[in-house]
Formats: structure tokens, C-alpha cells, sequence
């Protein structure tokens, strides 16, 4: 019994070996039938799952190491954006190339900033991979590594020869990023490498404005300690203090007077930080502006073109017509001419004398001036508010009656209403109220008023804030 046992072991140790060396060189053989184009498309597969093995095996097999796909991302791209130190070593090994381009621009030294490999950045760049390379968007490795707040990573790219004032395509620097982040650390790291804290973006904006429209009361005291100008504008002529006020930060207000701003400062010819302050119903800031000098400048300020189609209707009437017209951002003032018609005719009774009535099927049309007086209800956002418009027209009346050579009288009338609106960006829908009395049986005086206006800018003057930056 034992040597039939000892038998069976002996035959096993020699016998399983030269089984599965079989079955290796099966598997081999196998591969070797693969395809070029399938062996490089298993090898991106294998750097995007992190297989090492099968990396190796594949290379072994003569995959092409720089192979792309469609978008033009190769295995070493894969790798780095995965995390797979040791799979971009035997990449970049057998040759690499760390400074290929995919359709977007995003390197394998950008992927990996991108995703906080700070191993992997530093093996691509003692591999000589570009360090001021960028993406689409402009944005570098350096550039990713602050916004995603990674202090060693942006230390080290500072250290091997970043490009700190390296702009995105809408001109935001690593700086405003920072600053969007509040990231004192990396703020203190830019700025002790000189990075220009008066640096703008596309618009104008610099850091300081930022950091002022956000109220971040010690980041703006850290940026005017040094050397933030504080009277520098954007292109629609807005400063720090006006964006503070704007955004009803009374303690960033009040450091920007102490450290010098211009409390008269014209952000246009029709508008300073006290006429932005009452745009906003900043009272505290109001009082604040005004003890520290600044004056109320009396101009009118025209800040919207108008157009609105409107109806007025009851349930035995019906006029429909346009208005133009322009808005006054100041006193919140609108003013419109318009024209309304009847689209069809509608049957009245004229009296002819006393308790003798003909009936006619009339045309009628108006021309009206209207002035109307806005107030803001509740406010969703900088561009997006419901309120109701007390609302004063003057409609001139006139007409015709379908054959008969008789006409209707003309008439002067006074139309007193009020609206209820919702007003987001540049459109507006309203509906409300208004007393028209054409003095006409059987119409009723009371009818139902709505629309929608369509709002275009004067001027390109517009105090809105800067956009958080999107990653």
C-alpha cells in the first residue's frame, strides 16, 4: 500500500510540471496567432485595468508600446491617470514616449496631476516629460495641481520649472484658482514664488476682486499686504470695493475704504458703489459708503431696451399688440409705447338716443404710453428675482364699425393696473390686472393683462460677478 502511494507522488512530481508547461506554451502558441491591432488593443486594456502581468506578457508578445486609441490615449496615459506606478516604470522602460499628445492635450503628466499621483508625476518628469505642457483648456499640470489643492504636488512642480502665471482659456491663473479654493497654503506658496497677485483674467478680474466678491476678509487683507492694486478695474470698469458692496460684505467694505478705494469711484458714467448699493438695498452699506464721503450721483441711468408682447382680454373682449421701450436702473423706472388691436371684430351696442341701441361689429386699436414702477419681491439669484410692476397707462382709442360709415369715438384713456412678474436673465412673464374702460357695451372695464418682455443691454456696462472657476 505504501509503495503504490509513494508510486502515485513520484509520477505526480514529474508528470503535473511538464502539464502545465504544456498548457503555458498552448496559451502562447494561442496569442501568437493574435492580430497586431488585437494585441495593442488588449495592451490598452491591460494599462487601464492596472494588470501588470498582462502588460509584460503583451509587450513580451511585440505590442507597440505608444499605441492609441481613437482619441489618441496611449497605455502610458492610462496608467497615469490610474495610479499604476509600477505598469508607467515598465512602460516608459520600453520606451514610452511621456510627451504624447491625445486629441484633448491631456498628457500622461497631466492626467496624473489631474489625479494627485505625485509618484507618478515625479517619474515622468526625471523621464523628461513636459512640465509646461498644456490641454485644451490651457491648463497645465501645475495648473490642476493647485485647483485641486495639492501642496506637495505644486511645490514640486514649482521647484522643476512650472510656469506659475500659466493662464486657462479664460485667463484664470493658478493664483485665482487658489484664491477660489481659499487655499491659504497654496496662496502663500504662489506668492512667496513672485506670482503676480495684480495678474487679470479675460474679463478684467483679478484676484483681489475675487477674493472681495466671495468676502473672504483675510484674503483680501493677505493679498493688499502684498501689493494688491486696489483701484484696479475689469472691463466693465468694476473694482474690489464695487464687487464687496455688491455682494453686501460690510467688513470687506469697510477694509477696502481703510486701505485706500475710491468710495467715488465711476464704474460708469451712470453708476459708483453707492448707486450699486442701492441697486442691492445694502442699507448698512449705504450708510457706511455715505460717512466715508461718497456722493449720490444724479444721473439717469438707461440700462435696458425693452420689448414686450402683450395681450389684455376678458371673456367678452380680446387685444393684442407690442410694446418698446427702455428701462431706468436707478430709480427703477420703466417706460413703453405700444399698439393693440383687436384681431378680429367684435359685436357692440351704440346708442343712438336714449333706449335705442344699434348693434355693429367693430375694429378697434390703441396706442398707449405706459409708465411703470418695479418692486422686488423675493430674489432666486443676481439675474433672477419675482415682483409686481405698479403700472400708469395712457391709451389713445379709435376705430370702426365693419359697413357702416359710422365710427366709434376716439378717447383718451386712463388705465391703471398692476402686474405680477417673473423675471430671470434677459426675458420677464407677467401677469396682472388693469382697468380699461372703452365705454362700450357689452365689454367689461376689468380685463386680464399679460406678456413677456424681452430685455437687451444699453450699454456694456454690467456689474456681474466673476464665475466660479469649473474644473
Amino acid at each position: 500500500m505504501k509503495g503504490k502511494l509513494l508510486y502515485i507522488i513520484l509520477i505526480s512530481f514529474l508528470v503535473l510540471p511538464k502539464m502545465l508547461i504544456s498548457q503555458e506554451n498552448d496559451s502562447l502558441q494561442k496569442e501568437n496567432f493574435l492580430t497586431e491591432e488585437q494585441i495593442n488593443f488588449d495592451l490598452l486594456n491591460a494599462a487601464y485595468e492596472g494588470d501588470e502581468k498582462k502588460v509584460l506578457k503583451l509587450l513580451k508578445l511585440g505590442a507597440n508600446v505608444n499605441t492609441r486609441t481613437n482619441e489618441g490615449i496611449t497605455p502610458l496615459m492610462y496608467s497615469s491617470q490610474g495610479a499604476y506606478l509600477s505598469i508607467v516604470k515598465i512602460l516608459i522602460f520600453n520606451g514610452a514616449d511621456v510627451n504624447a499628445i491625445p486629441n484633448d492635450r491631456t498628457t500622461a503628466l497631466i492626467s496624473a496631476a489631474k489625479s494627485n499621483h505625485i509618484e507618478i508625476v515625479e517619474h515622468l518628469m526625471l523621464n523628461n516629460a513636459s512640465i509646461n505642457a498644456i490641454d485644451f483648456s490651457y491648463r497645465s499640470a501645475f495648473w490642476y495641481a493647485v485647483a485641486y489643492n495639492n501642496f506637495i504636488l505644486s511645490d514640486m512642480l514649482i521647484f522643476n520649472g512650472a510656469n506659475i502665471e500659466q493662464k486657462d482659456s479664460q485667463g484664470n491663473t493658478p493664483l485665482m484658482v487658489s484664491v477660489t479654493n481659499s487655499d491659504y497654503d497654496i496662496i502663500e506658496l504662489l506668492i512667496s514664488n513672485c506670482a503676480d497677485v495684480n495678474n487679470s483674467d479675460n474679463e478684467g478680474f483679478t484676484s483681489l476682486m475675487f477674493a472681495s466678491q466671495i468676502g473672504e476678509l483675510q484674503l483680501t487683507q493677505l493679498l493688499l499686504n502684498n501689493g494688491a492694486d486696489i483701484l484696479q478695474k475689469n472691463k466693465n470698469g468694476m473694482d474690489a470695493l464695487s464687487f464687496a458692496v455688491k455682494n453686501n460684505h460690510i467688513k470687506v467694505v469697510q477694509l477696502l475704504i481703510d486701505s485706500g478705494a475710491d468710495v467715488n469711484m465711476e464704474i460708469n458714467p451712470f453708476q459708483t458703489p453707492l448707486s450699486i448699493a442701492k441697486i442691492y438695498k445694502n442699507e448698512e452699506i449705504i450708510k457706511l459708503l455715505k460717512s466715508s464721503g461718497a456722493v449720490t450721483k444724479s444721473k439717469f441711468y438707461i440700462d435696458k431696451f425693452i420689448i414686450n408682447l402683450n395681450s389684455s382680454l376678458n371673456t367678452k373682449d380680446f387685444m393684442t399688440g407690442l410694446e418698446i421701450g427702455f428701462a431706468e436702473e436707478k430709480t427703477r423706472l420703466i417706460l413703453l409705447l405700444g399698439y393693440q388691436v383687436r384681431p378680429w371684430t367684435r359685436n357692440v351696442l351704440f346708442e343712438k338716443e336714449k333706449n335705442v341701441f344699434y348693434q355693429f361689429w367693430e375694429h378697434r386699436s390703441m396706442i398707449t404710453l405706459s409708465l411703470l414702477k418695479s418692486f422686488s419681491l423675493h430674489s432666486f439669484s443676481e439675474n433672477c428675482n419675482l415682483g409686481l410692476d405698479a403700472q400708469l397707462k395712457t391709451a389713445y382709442s379709435f376705430g370702426r364699425y365693419r359697413g357702416s360709415v359710422l365710427k366709434p369715438k376716439n378717447k383718451l384713456l386712463a388705465v391703471p393696473g398692476i402686474n405680477f412678474y417673473y423675471k430671470k436673465d434677459f426675458y420677464k412673464i407677467y401677469i396682472g390686472y388693469e382697468y380699461l374702460n372703452f365705454h362700450t357695451e357689452p365689454i367689461s372695464p376689468h380685463r386680464l393683462n399679460i406678456g413677456v418682455g424681452f430685455y437687451f443691454n444699453t450699454t456694456k456696462y454690467r456689474e456681474k460677478n466673476k464665475a466660479l472657476i469649473s474644473l
